[in-house]
């Protein structure tokens, strides 16, 4: 019990707006955050709890159904499944959106003797809804992503992943590549073109200014707009976790594509 680890985030991506929001449950500590961005104002705020035990702290069991939630006191974050909503309500901002579904990409790996991991990525859905951020209300009509994942991990785990969706041509795209996590083969990674899926095999993923990120045929830089990060180091529990949300840029299969999303750098004792 205590070694396994569940969570499910979110990014809704717009003209104007980024939103980000997980929620995670690890076993012995429920870990919860959400950013928003003005991307016409160039303004982020966050919020982020610890909470032991969990308490409050809720993952869905299956992705397709039932409910991920923060409860008061600790803030109001609700991810519902039927139908896909998010809602937020926290004293840094508000949001209301809700989303469409794409074909999903479920990927299961073996992990050392006694562990391994599922996961259930849908990558480039239809967006709608509205951000309040200060006094500006913001359209949330675009396009998002989802990624829930449940597991037990090595006590220390590492890996980098790069999410986003964009246009290449008249196509829309949405990609989620990732390297280590135990997992050699990368079997999770894929490529969603106009919402279906399919295999995108190795990737790398390399920070830097920009960071640079190629599989299934993208070949892309990444620029931040803004990033979360955190350096956690409590002995037996320790994280580094960085994560930037920003425009990529570069082609997929030889056609010029600009896309925004996120990328991951993040190594952790749990």
């Amino acid at each position: 019990m205590w070694r396994d680890k569940t969570w499910q985030f979110y990014a809704l991506i717009s003209e104007e707006a980024f939103v980000g929001a997980a929620i995670a449950h690890l076993g012995y500590l429920g870990f919860v955050f959400a950013t928003a961005h003005d991307r016409v104002r160039g303004r982020s705020e966050a919020f982020q709890t610890l909470i032991p035990l969990g308490l409050g702290v809720k993952v869905a069991a299956d992705p397709l159904r039932g409910r991920s939630e923060l409860l008061p006191p600790w803030g109001l974050i609700r991810m519902e499944s039927e139908p896909r909503l998010l809602r937020i309500s926290l004293p840094q901002f508000q949001v209301d959106a809700t989303m469409d579904r794409v074909e999903p990409w479920r990927a299961e790996w073996p992990i050392g003797r006694k562990g391994g991991n599922l996961t259930h990525k849908e990558m480039g859905f239809a967006t709608a809804g509205r951000l309040r951020l200060g006094t500006n209300e913001l359209s949330l009509q675009g396009h998002g992503f989802m990624d829930w994942t449940r597991g037990r991990p090595e006590r220390e785990t590492q890996w980098r992943w790069a999410a986003g969706v964009g246009r290449a041509g008249d196509r829309l795209v949405a990609w989620n590549l990732r390297t280590g996590f135990d997992d050699p083969t990368q079997c999770e990674n894929a490529i969603w073109v106009d919402g279906s899926p399919r295999a995108a095999g190795l990737a790398t993923i390399e920070p830097g200014r920009p960071w640079a990120v190629q599989g299934g045929g993208l070949i892309l830089s990444f620029e931040s707009e803004g990033e979360r990060r955190q350096d956690l180091d409590l002995g037996a529990i320790a994280s580094r976790y960085q994560q930037p949300w920003g425009r990529f840029h570069g082609t997929f299969e030889g056609v010029p594509l600009e896309g925004y999303g996120v990328v991951e750098d993040h190594w952790a004792r749990w």
